[in-house]
């Protein structure tokens, strides 16, 4: 699968960690650390400098075209992907509820299950959960 096609923001950050290593080539900082500074410079910046970065995203973009001609961005989805597999990761992980022995006995069915429906089961129980779980006090 080809790259996406830059934008200004990654161009800019690109520029930016490539100046902190040229700085300090013996100091690798966190990547985390690194994008927060990265973040903070970017709102700092002119609308100049922001529409300097927009004419190499532009560049960039026709580059990507002339190398990835039939290029075209496919998202994959998310919800149906990453949701069931995190369930699934928790519900192997945790198989007895900490709340209340009277949750123990969870559903199978919960595999198949994405976050947005995940309440529902939960709700089952709901007289047995503490007050700050609980809508009811």
């Amino acid at each position: 699968n080809p790259p996406r096609p830059q934008n200004s923001w990654i161009i800019f950050r690109k520029d930016y960690e490539a100046t902190l290593r040229r700085r300090s080539s013996d100091v690798k900082q966190e990547v985390k650390h690194t994008a927060h500074e990265c973040s903070l410079k970017w709102r700092q910046l002119s609308s100049e400098v922001k529409h300097f970065f927009k004419i190499l995203e532009k560049i960039a973009c026709e580059n990507h075209k002339r190398i990835y001609p039939n290029y075209k961005y496919k998202p994959k989805n998310a919800k149906n992907s990453n949701c069931k597999k995190f369930i699934f990761r928790e519900q192997k992980k945790y198989p007895v509820s900490p709340l209340s022995p009277s949750l123990t006995s969870i559903r199978t069915d919960i595999v198949t299950t994405t976050i947005d429906t995940l309440p529902s089961v939960i709700n089952a129980n709901s007289s047995t959960l503490p007050p700050t779980i609980n809508d009811d006090a």
